[in-house]
């Protein structure tokens, strides 16, 4: 197709040397275009399929030949790999799950305070 020769000629001009970042401003559809192509770091456990057969080829400064997802043509370039401490997040969620319990709890005694309750005994 039309689209994947062109991701051919632009994977070639980055492998010569030509920026990532100034062929996807100029060329990308993706909403990461405004940023030169970076999405950040991403958890590879949460993207389609095709996304993580590449990524997982892919070393680091490496890019990805063009491939065809359901949103459409995609080049993925690698800066970097890192792994992810899996007890950091679930301490970081307990954490925030407590916070959210320490908040809700504050929160329904200072209503509770403002509260009038009447209660009628024959209707008990």
């Amino acid at each position: 197709s039309l689209i994947q020769q062109l991701l051919i000629e632009l994977s070639d001009k980055i492998n010569a040397g030509t920026s990532f970042s100034s062929l996807a401003k100029l060329h990308s559809q993706d909403p990461s275009y405004k940023n030169g192509g970076e999405s950040g770091w991403l958890d590879e456990n949460r993207l389609p399929v095709v996304f993580k057969q590449h990524l997982s080829q892919l070393k680091a400064d490496e890019l990805s030949p063009p491939f065809q997802t359901q949103q459409g043509w995609r080049v993925i370039k690698i800066i970097d790999k890192r792994r992810v401490d899996n007890h950091l997040i679930a301490v970081k969620s307990k954490l925030i799950q407590s916070k959210k319990n320490s908040f809700f709890k504050n929160w329904v005694n200072e209503l509770r305070k403002g509260a009038y309750i009447e209660i009628f005994d024959h209707k008990l």
